[in-house]
């Protein structure tokens, strides 16, 4: 209301203004007609803007068919360092990595997709399904931060060296032509041999990988508002990242990289067979329609000042 009022307030007193300088030249009032477009447009912006912020959608049910030859896995790095945040306040490392994962679902829904943890092993909490209530619920109500925790006694819970484990043909069906696994992790692992991993994952099926990393140096452990003492970011995160990357012939990404990201897993997977899966409830976002929707009236109020 207060974004409606303030620029009406501002027209008003600009027009009072307008009434006394054209009495005073003898100019002519141009009436209401001309006064009518200035004040919808006034209003229209903070509305379309407000409507935009409350991020309406539209929901749909569509048919709902999946790949028969390619399956995804999410690897979700849960150790302590994943509760790391820049504050008490903030999303914590693990949080933004469900959302990333959850917004790159959304735009990957005909892969199948499983769910996995990663400490100093990798555990399957959910093999590939085309369900995605059953992949949804996994990923807001069966994954916490250190569960399950790792075996050895390390300080750093992580050891990428786990990540062989996805070779041994327990996580993918054996059909399944086109394997790829997208690792979210804060890049804070155990040192960890290259060669022995590359080699571990080529005794395998050929697999793709894609790793997001979720790190900040100002992010710390909190407990009861006050930051841990035992835990500070680990600065060669970027550096493990980067030999996890080229240890896979994977692409190393971040959380903003969701459209190049989803690139490269349909790359990956190409095109296939695909099987009817039965109905999937589909939401298509309008916020952004409506934010650049306020651009056509504030471009006629920019038309019309310059006109002046």
């Amino acid at each position: 209301m207060l974004a409606v009022a303030l620029p009406l307030g501002a027209l008003a007193w600009v027009e009072r203004r307008s009434d006394r300088l054209r009495a005073l030249l003898g100019l002519e009032d141009p009436g209401l007609k001309a006064k009518v477009p200035i004040v919808a447009s006034l209003v229209a912006i903070p509305l379309l803007l407000s409507v935009a912020l409350a991020q309406p959608v539209i929901r749909y049910t569509g048919e709902h068919s999946v790949r028969t030859d390619a399956e995804l896995y999410y690897v979700f790095d849960v150790s302590r360092s994943m509760s790391a945040a820049p504050s008490p306040e903030s999303p914590r490392r693990f949080d933004r990595a469900l959302e990333t994962a959850e917004r790159i679902h959304q735009r990957l829904p005909n892969i199948p997709s499983g769910v996995a943890t990663m400490t100093d092993r990798v555990v399957p909490s959910l093999f590939p399904t085309g369900n995605d209530e059953v992949l949804t619920a996994t990923l807001e109500d069966a994954l916490r931060v250190g569960q399950p925790p790792p075996r050895g006694y390390d300080d750093v819970g992580t050891d990428f060296a786990s990540l062989d484990t996805l070779a041994s043909g327990t996580f993918y069906s054996p059909e399944t032509k086109h394997r790829v696994a997208i690792v979210l992790t804060d890049g804070e692992s155990r040192p960890f041999d290259s060669g022995l991993l590359r080699e571990a994952l080529a005794a395998g099926e050929p697999m793709d990988f894609v790793v997001i990393r979720l790190w900040n140096k100002r992010d710390r452990v909190w407990q009861g508002g006050s930051a841990v003492k035992d835990y500070r970011p680990q600065d060669s995160s970027a550096a493990r990242t980067a030999q996890l990357a080229r240890a896979t012939n994977g692409m190393e990404a971040s959380p903003g990289d969701i459209d190049r990201v989803v690139r490269a897993v349909r790359s990956a997977v190409g095109s296939g067979p695909e099987v009817d899966s039965g109905q999937l409830l589909r939401v298509i976002s309008l916020g952004k329609w409506f934010a650049l929707l306020s651009l056509v009236p504030l471009g006629y109020l920019l038309w019309r000042r310059n006109l002046s």
